[in-house]
């Protein structure tokens, strides 16, 4: 098991979603970031950093890292954002 930490625009979630959907992504979280700083945040009337990210979480299988990382990291680099593929070092689904 992996789980796959995701930071993108949320106009791109759709197109991110469906890429989930080709390799067998079976479920995620999705969380709109309230505040973040980066190179494309921009800054509110209240002096606070503005953000149009998503926080996309994920546990997924193994046997699909490759694929999507092959689907998922043109949208990275066309759209900007991170992504992290690591292994936790516990995990509680129920």
């Amino acid at each position: 098991m992996k789980k796959l930490e995701i930071i993108i625009d949320k106009s791109y979630i759709n197109r991110l979603l469906n890429k989930f959907e080709l390799v067998g992504v079976k479920g995620y979280s999705a969380i709109d970031i309230a505040k973040s700083m980066g190179p494309t945040n921009e800054m509110g009337p209240d002096g606070v950093l503005l953000s149009n990210n998503m926080y996309v979480l994920s546990l997924i299988d193994e046997s699909i890292v490759e694929n999507l990382k092959t689907l998922v990291m043109p949208l990275i680099n066309e759209t900007g954002g991170i992504i992290i593929i690591s292994t936790p070092e516990f995990t509680m689904v129920k």
